[in-house]
Parts: structure tokens; sequence; C-alpha cells
């Protein structure tokens, strides 16, 4: 009795993991079998109007980078925190809210997993980068060296790229922003440099004062906009909350508008885990520039009671 009994059990056990994978296509084809299922049950929430813990499903680029852990493993749906959230709430909340789905469903999104992930170019959802301006790098350069009388001589010679766009779409006015002094961030907006300008990342040069009360005030007296979200939805107020020190520029961005609600899931990444904001120069420089952040302007951003996350983890946009 005690045999059969067992042997029902380990049965049953081996149906039910099977379940999930034993209703998927042999193989399973991203845009005919998985595309549609994100477009339906997922985007809404991770794409382009919003993206959720800072993470979105319609780019292929941003849905394999994940958060601190892996989202997507090629090959490894047990270890893929997309799929473990599909089938359970052992990782969070089980995904969708609203209902889940249906084992064939969850099947063909294992399989895809199991079977490397494969993503094709034409369905990744991202534009090919547009190529550095050449003019616009010699400036960049210029204004990296401080050399003021180079800068002059460039802008002076062409004056449009002051509006250009470098290696990955970085921008004369963000590396004086992120590199030069308040004065040199004065002349290129007076020479009409874009405020709003964003680089391939979805950043604008605001969110790269980051803590810098004098460059901060520059560019929203010119009108920056405080409430510019990069493709990882960071604003320039949830990242200036992450630098020792910024409590005046946290301030002026309240004050100027900047929507303190924001910052609701500021520390919260992809896998609903506290993450910590840094500032980093996209893919040209890969060094981070990271602090402990301020107290005080954390404290301001959260409502009373409301839990303030310290940690250290880093965020590869800003």
């Amino acid at each position: 009795m005690f045999r059969r009994t067992l042997m029902t059990s380990v049965a049953l056990a081996a149906i039910c993991i099977g379940s999930f994978s034993a209703q998927a296509p042999t193989k399973v084809d991203f845009a005919r079998d998985v595309q549609p299922l994100l477009r339906q049950y997922c985007i809404g929430c991770h794409g382009p109007s919003q993206q959720m813990n800072g993470f979105r499903l319609d780019r292929r680029l941003d849905a394999f980078r994940g958060g601190t852990s892996v989202v997507i493993g090629p090959g490894n749906s047990e270890g893929s925190k997309l799929y473990q959230r599909l089938i359970g709430s052992a990782f969070g909340q089980q995904m969708p809210p609203t209902a889940a789905l249906s084992p064939d469903k969850i099947g063909i999104i294992k399989a895809w997993i199991d079977q490397g992930a494969e993503w094709p170019d034409d369905v990744s959802g991202e534009m090919p980068p547009m190529p550095a301006d050449p003019a616009a790098l010699k400036l960049i350069e210029a204004i990296h060296r401080r050399d003021s009388a180079a800068v002059s001589a460039l802008m002076a010679t062409n004056s449009p790229a002051v509006n250009r766009r470098g290696a990955d779409g970085w921008t004369p006015l963000m590396e004086a922003t992120l590199n030069s002094d308040k004065d040199m961030v004065r002349r290129l907006l007076d020479a009409g440099a874009d405020r709003n300008r964003r680089n391939d990342a979805g950043a604008t040069a605001l969110m790269w004062a980051a803590g810098d009360l004098d460059k901060t005030r520059l560019l929203l007296d010119h009108g920056g906009d405080p409430n510019a979200k990069s493709d990882e939805a960071r604003t320039p107020v949830m990242i200036a909350a992450g630098f020792r020190g910024s409590r005046a520029a946290v301030a002026l961005l309240l004050d100027r508008g900047a929507d303190p609600s924001a910052m609701a899931h500021a520390h919260r990444d992809a896998d609903d885990q506290p993450v910590h904001v840094d500032r980093v120069r996209g893919h040209r420089h890969r060094h981070v520039v990271h602090q402990h952040g301020d107290r005080d302007a954390h404290a301001r951003l959260h409502a009373p009671g409301e839990e303030v996350d310290r940690g250290t983890a880093r965020r590869s946009t800003p």
C-alpha cells in the first residue's frame, strides 16, 4: 500500500513539473509565439508608456539587462525571474497581477527561455545607433580638456555642433554638465544647446547635474525638464537624491515641479529588490561615480514612516 501511494505521488509530481513545458511548441518562435504574449500581458506595465520597477519587455536590450539578478537567463528558465514570477510568488508577486497565465502560455515562455531565448534583430524593438558626429566629438573633447580657446574656435566655425551627438548620443552639454564647470554649461546654453536633448539611454543633461546645485539651477532656468525620464525610468530628482550633499538640489528640483511620487519606485529594481541610484556615463565610459546618498534629501522625498533604502547596488544608466 505504501509503495503504491509513493509511486502515485511521484507520478503526480512529474505530471505537475512537466505541465508547463508539455504544451509548448517543439521549437518556439519568438515573433510568432512569445512576443504576442508579452504585448498582451506585460508591455502595458513594462513598455514605452510606463516601466514598473524600471523594467521593460518591449525592447531586447532592456529585457535582457534586468536588475540586480537575472530576469531572463537564456537556457535556464528555472534560474530566470521572468519564469519564476509567472508560476508563483516565491520571488515576489505573481505576474501578471490581474490573473495568472494559463499553463500553455507559461509553457511557451519556459520553452523559449530553455531553448536559448532567441530574440531576432528584426523584432528587437531597438533603433540602430546614430553615427557620432565628427564636429560634436571635437567639441566634446575640447570641453573635456577644459580648453576654453578650442571650444570658442569650434563653436565659431561650426555653431550647430552644440546640438549634435557624439558616441552613444552624448552631447557637448552633457559633457560640460558632468566634466566641466557651470560657466561652460552657461556658454553652451547661451549658444543654443538643447537642454532636453537625450542620449541613447534617454538621459538628459539635467540628470548628469545630479546634486550640483549651480548646474541644476542653470539647466532649470533654461527650461530643463525636471520630470524627464531615462529609458530606465530615472528622473533628475531620483538621481540627485542618490548623492551625498544633494539636499539643496533636490529641494530646487521639487520647487521647480519635479514629481516627488517618482521616488515611490526609485530604489526598486526589476525584481522588487532595493537598489541605490548611481550615476554612470552610459556605454562610452563604464566607470561608476558612486556615493551613499543624502539622508536629508531622501527624508524629504519619502513620506513619514516610509522605508528609505540605503543599499549600494549599481545601476547601469541614470
